[in-house]
């Protein structure tokens, strides 16, 4: 299952259809927005995506890491927007029958997210406007 949106969310309702008689193992990861960033005291994140290519890259992602770790489950909801500080950025769940394979699905879907889904941050402190990355 794969989420973008602007609002926020629970997790529970999400990790809960995870769960089935053969899952042994369901791993969750919240990002979130902080402050400091690399120095700088952010005060609001803006979370811009080019949607439709977004959507089908994590899809592409989740069969991808369902086939090369065995997972039974994979749920990513990533919100775009302003958030502020301690919002909730994204949601990256899996289960599977084992651990191992959960914990490395999940780190697997977050690492390739961040480095090759259009999901740009815009970082606002009380100076200056970057994207991330430029700094």
């Amino acid at each position: 299952m794969i989420i973008i949106q602007e609002e926020d969310f629970a997790f529970e309702p999400y990790v809960e259809r995870l769960r089935s008689e053969t899952t042994g193992a369901t791993v969750m990861f919240i990002g979130s927005v902080k402050t400091p960033v690399d120095g700088v005291d952010v005060e609001v994140l803006e979370l811009e995506a080019y949607r439709e290519m977004a959507q089908r890259q994590l899809e592409s992602l989740e069969a991808r890491a369902r086939e090369k770790f065995g997972l039974e489950g994979v749920v990513v909801v990533h919100r775009i927007g302003t958030l502020k500080v301690k919002e909730t950025i994204v949601l990256v769940a899996v289960s599977a029958y084992e651990r191992d394979r959960a914990f490395a699905g999940a780190r697997y879907i977050l690492e390739k997210l961040k480095s090759e889904v259009p999901i740009f941050k815009k970082e606002h402190a009380k100076d200056t406007t970057y994207w991330h990355g430029d700094r």
